[in-house]
This record gives C-alpha cells, sequence and structure tokens, in this order.
C-alpha cells in the first residue's frame, strides 16, 4: 500500500519541502499553485511515510497544507522526474549541502586536524589535502544565494552550518595546540593577519564556487579554493590562541572573516549576473558583505 502525499506551499520554502521527498529517494512532482504558490505531488511508499511526514511537518509553515491518501492504482503512471527550473533546482542542492549533519562535521573535524599538522609541519601538502576535503564551500554559497533570494529559512540553515564549522575547525586547532607544544611556522605566520593576496584570492573563490554550482559543475577544484580562504586560518586561530599568541590569534579571525565576506560578495554578484537579477534586487546584499570584508580588512591594519 502507498500513499499520495500533495503539498501546498509557497515558494521559499519549495527547497525544504523537496528535501523532505528526495532525502527518502523520492522525486516528487512539481506544479504552480495559486498565488505563486507551489504544489508538491508523490506516491509514498508505507515504509518511508513516516519519515517523510516527519520532515515535512518541519518544513512546512503555518499557511501550507499537506493532505496524504491512500493510493492502490495509479493511472497514468507518475512521472519519475519532473525538470525543475534552474533556480529551483541551485536552492534544492544548496538546500541539501549546506547541512551540518554527521558527515559535514566529521569531514570538518579530520579537515581540519590534517590543516594543523600542514601549519605545525609548514608543510603544503598537507594543507592542500584538508583543503580537498573541507565541506566549507556549499555554507559560504548558499548564505550568498540566501541573501538574494530573502529566503530566511536558507539563510539560518547555511549560517549554522558555516558557524558551526568554523567554530569546529578553530577548536581542533586549539585541543591539538595543546597536545603539541611548538614555534611558530612560516605557514602560521602567512596566515595571521588580512592581506590584498588573500583578498584578491577569496573574490576568484566566491566567483568560482558560485559559477561551479550555477553550472552543476565538478566542485572539487573550488572546494579547494574556498578550502585556502577559510579552513586554515580557523585552525591557525585556535593553535595561536592555545600557543598564548592572542593579538596573531585575534589576526586569524581576522583574515576568516575578511574572506568569507569577499567570498559572500563576489557569490552574490555572480548569482546576480547568471540569473539576471536586476542590479537593485543584489546591490544590497553585495554592498553588505563588501562593506564588511573592507571594516574588517582597515580595523586590522590601523
Amino acid at each position: 500500500m502507498a500513499r499520495w502525499i500533495r503539498v501546498h506551499t509557497a515558494k521559499e520554502r519549495l527547497p525544504s519541502v523537496l528535501a523532505a521527498f528526495e532525502e527518502e529517494g523520492i522525486l516528487p512532482r512539481v506544479l504552480e499553485g495559486a498565488g505563486g504558490g507551489r504544489v508538491v505531488e508523490a506516491v509514498v511508499e508505507e515504509a518511508k511515510l513516516d519519515r517523510v511526514l516527519a520532515r515535512l511537518k518541519l518544513a512546512l509553515g503555518e499557511d501550507d497544507l499537506a493532505l496524504a491518501s491512500e493510493v492502490e492504482w495509479v493511472y497514468p503512471e507518475l512521472e519519475t522526474h519532473t525538470e525543475k527550473a534552474p533556480l529551483e533546482e541551485l536552492e534544492a542542492r544548496l538546500s541539501r549541502a549546506a547541512h551540518a549533519g554527521p558527515v559535514f562535521l566529521l569531514l570538518t573535524a579530520l579537515s581540519a586536524l590534517v590543516a594543523f599538522f600542514g601549519l605545525y609541519r609548514d608543510d603544503p601538502v598537507l594543507l592542500i589535502a584538508s583543503m580537498i576535503t573541507a565541506p566549507l564551500m556549499a555554507p559560504i554559497v548558499a548564505l550568498a544565494l540566501a541573501g538574494l533570494e530573502r529566503h530566511v529559512r536558507l539563510f539560518r540553515q547555511a549560517l549554522a552550518a558555516a558557524g558551526i564549522g568554523f567554530l569546529l575547525a578553530f577548536l581542533t586547532g586549539a585541543l591539538l595546540a595543546l597536545v603539541w607544544s611548538g614555534e611558530l611556522t612560516e605557514a602560521m605566520r602567512l596566515r595571521s593577519a588580512p592581506n590584498p593576496a588573500d583578498l584578491v584570492l577569496a573574490l576568484s573563490a566566491g566567483t568560482m564556487a558560485a559559477l561551479a554550482y550555477v553550472a552543476a559543475s565538478s566542485e572539487a577544484l573550488v572546494g579547494v579554493m574556498v578550502a585556502i580562504a577559510l579552513l586554515p586560518p580557523a585552525v591557525n586561530a585556535g593553535m595561536l590562541l592555545a600557543w598564548g599568541q592572542g593579538m596573531m590569534a585575534l589576526g586569524s579571525l581576522l583574515l576568516l572573516l575578511v574572506n568569507a565576506a569577499a567570498i559572500l560578495f563576489a557569490s552574490s554578484v555572480t548569482f546576480a549576473v547568471a540569473f539576471r537579477w536586476s542590479l537593485r534586487r543584489a546591490a544590497l546584499p553585495a554592498l553588505l558583505w563588501l562593506v564588511l570584508a573592507g571594516v574588517l580588512y582597515l580595523f586590522r591594519r590601523l
């Protein structure tokens, strides 16, 4: 026995609703609804029903509606896949990727561990290895898109994932530094203050990350670029603080924030151009990220 699930929801909550089905391997049909909303339909097996409904309760708003009815036979057979609009597909992928689940946390902790030894030994090979596995790209890019779309749920989810990821990398560096004492290396000094080279790198990384998601292309290289700008400074700040270098640790944190703001600015501009949004729509979020990066950079230089 199966159930026919029909959901009426607002457009901005569509990615979360789709994720409730897709996490169980179900590809629903999406239709235009009244008032600019969306209608999501799918046939759900009994074994998966409770899990899907539990996720829907978290995804739906007060004005949404979900109906479930028994289905014994359906004709014509439902399509197994419905082509989504590019923006809806992008929102759905970022909603799934920018989630601080067990895999995200484990990859972040392991990447931070490898980054620690790369900084500790001044070993670029280990630093590159940590950058490849660091899953910090998706939350930052999701924040940029959510700011443009005024997507509150995605913004909160991505902000939480980014915050948890950075905090985990910082704590990993600090805890390991308490176990392995040592001297400052050149790699640590290079990541102890904002500098123009890192700012340019962060702007390039933000543009590449946004383009990779829009084109749904391979993200491995972009992941390295983003991790270069984000993961090592977070780990470095924890190490420096544990070794009593408070001012240098503050510089690493400022470098992290400057790079994150620069990535957000570049991603926002790239999304605006890719989806042909008006300048007014993109100007405010992009300007805010740019001003934040500039203020933090100048604060360290004064």
